[in-house]
């Protein structure tokens, strides 16, 4: 479900990189890396 009260994410995640600023790269556990938001 989406919109205004659905979930923000999706997890769990995979930490694949740290880019700085708090921010990072992630893969799903099933292998999909994720776009940049």
């Amino acid at each position: 479900a989406g919109g205004k009260l659905g979930p923000k994410w999706e997890g769990p995640y995979e930490v694949t990189d740290t880019l700085g600023n708090g921010a990072y790269k992630l893969r799903l556990m099933e292998g999909t890396m994720l776009p940049r938001i």
